[in-house]
């Protein structure tokens, strides 16, 4: 659960090159089908031929965040599947639709940090749409900053244009 380096990762690039390389293997038991480098480190979706068991269940695809960091002028990776919850919250959105939830406590509760970091968590209903997370931004202002039926922005029936 540490973490991992190389001299010879000078370059973050370095580090993303060879942590893609080592999720690719020739022998094809795993492969990544999606990765986003951000910031703080590598996002991917890696694929197994073959299920494993993690924590009674079976799981074929997962989402792993290889966190990465610099020290003594070298790059250091440490990975972390979504069941053990990372903090990070910048993974891609459509990360999560590739990979089923896998239900644990750890792996929920990082998805709905994920989604409120992006802005899509649960929010109420709109009180005049009922489009969720609308917050009253359909009653839009014109340039008079006059409000009305005419700035509605969303497809509703119940308000036409």
């Amino acid at each position: 659960m540490g973490w991992s380096g190389s001299y010879e990762w000078t370059k973050k690039s370095d580090a993303v090159r060879d942590t893609l390389k080592d999720f690719n293997p020739p022998s094809g038991e795993c492969r990544v089908i999606a990765s986003k480098s951000v910031r703080r480190g590598l996002w991917m979706v890696v694929e197994r031929a073959e299920a494993v068991e993690i924590g009674g269940k079976p799981v074929k695809s997962m989402i792993i965040l290889a966190l990465m960091a610099k020290h003594g002028g070298h790059w250091m990776v440490k990975l972390i599947d979504e069941c053990m919850g990372p903090v990070e919250c910048d993974c891609p959105m459509n990360f999560l639709a590739m990979v089923p939830d896998p239900g644990y406590a750890y792996s929920t509760s990082f998805r709905e940090r994920v989604r409120a970091y992006h802005g899509e968590a649960e929010a109420p209903p709109c009180t005049l749409c009922g489009e969720p997370g609308c917050g009253g931004a359909c009653w839009a202002q014109d340039d008079a900053g006059q409000a009305g039926p005419e700035g509605y922005r969303h497809d509703n029936p119940r308000f036409p244009m």
